[in-house]
C-alpha cells in the first residue's frame, strides 16, 4: 500500500517547512501500511505515494544531522535522488523523503532483458547529471549497490554521505563517474562478456578507459556493434548475444543463472 494523496500524509503528521513531525504512534500507524521497497545498513525504504519514498533511519550506526540530509535538496537533476524533507519522530531525526523511483536495484535486474539502446541513453543522462554535480564541487560516495534501473532510467540513492569538496571539476567528475562506470561494467560485462571483451584489443582499451573515468558510451556502443557482427544479427537485447556469452560468475553483483 502507498498513500495516494499527499494531503492525507500531511494530516498524519505536522509539516513545517522541510520538516515533518510524528509521534511514535502516528508514525507506526502510517509506516505499517506502506509498501516495502528495500533496506540497507542505514535503514528501510517504503513507498509513501506515487511520487515520494520515505526512508526510516532505523540502522544501528546511523547519525545524520539536518545539514547533511538537506545539503543537496535544491540541486535539480534526473539521476541523483536527494532528500528534501526530514522526518522527525518524537522530535528526533529518524528519516527523510526523496523522489520515488520504480526502478530495481541493479542486483535484482535480469541482465538478459537489458536493451542496449535504453542502457546507452540512460548512461548519457547519468553522465550529464554527474557533470552538474561535479561542476558544483560535489563528491559522490558508495554508488555500487545504490543504483536503481528500469527501462533506460537510472536513479542513484543513499546520497547523505556526499560532500562539497575543493577540487578541480574535471578531476572530480572522473572520480565520480568512475564509480558509476565500475558498477555498470560489473553488472553488464563481468558475468557474461568478460572473455569476449578482453579478446578484443579495441574493446578492452575502451573498457579500461571507462574504468578510469572516461565516458562509458563509446564502450557500450562498440560492444553492441561487435556483438552484432559476431552473432551475425542486430543485437538489441543482451539475450540476443547468447553466442558470445561466457558465464563466469566474476561480478560483484551475484546472479543465479
Amino acid at each position: 500500500m502507498y498513500i495516494k494523496n499527499v494531503n492525507i500524509f500531511a494530516q498524519k503528521g505536522e509539516v513545517f517547512m522541510d520538516n515533518i513531525y510524528f509521534t511514535k504512534e502516528e508514525f507506526n500507524k502510517l509506516w505499517n501500511k506502506l509498501e516495502y521497497l528495500g533496506g540497507s545498513s542505514e535503514g528501510t525504504c517504503k513507498r509513501l505515494n506515487n511520487k515520494e519514498t520515505m526512508k526510516y533511519l532505523d540502522g544501528p550506526y546511523v547519525s545524520l544531522n539536518e545539514e547533511q540530509i538537506l545539503m543537496f535538496k535544491d540541486i535539480k537533476n534526473k539521476t541523483y535522488l536527494f532528500p528534501y524533507k526530514i522526518l522527525y519522530i518524537n522530535n528526533e531525526i529518524m528519516g527523510y523523503i526523496t523522489r520515488y523511483s520504480s526502478g530495481k536495484n541493479l542486483i535484482e535486474v535480469p541482465r538478459d532483458t537489458i536493451r542496449f539502446d535504453k542502457l546507452i541513453g540512460g548512461s548519457e543522462v547519468v553522465e550529464k547529471d554527474t557533470h552538474k554535480l561535479s561542476d558544483k564541487g560535489i563528491l559522490t560516495y558508495d554508488i555500487l549497490f545504490n543504483i536503481l534501473y528500469k527501462n533506460g532510467v537510472f536513479h542513484i540513492i543513499d546520497t547523505c554521505d556526499y560532500e562539497f569538496v575543493d577540487k578541480d571539476s574535471k578531476k572530480l567528475y572522473r572520480g565520480n563517474i568512475k564509480l558509476f562506470n565500475y558498477s555498470l561494467l560489473e553488472f553488464l560485462v563481468k558475468d557474461r562478456f568478460y572473455k569476449f571483451v578482453f579478446t578484443s584489443k579495441e574493446l578492452s582499451e575502451l573498457y579500461k578507459e571507462a574504468e578510469n573515468g572516461e565516458s562509458i558510451i563509446s564502450f557500450l556502443e562498440m560492444l553492441r556493434q561487435r556483438l552484432s557482427e559476431y552473432c551475425d544479427k542486430d543485437v538489441k537485447v543482451v539475450r540476443d548475444a547468447k553466442k558470445a556469452i561466457t558465464l563466469c560468475h566474476k561480478s560483484v553483483y551475484p546472479e543465479y543463472f
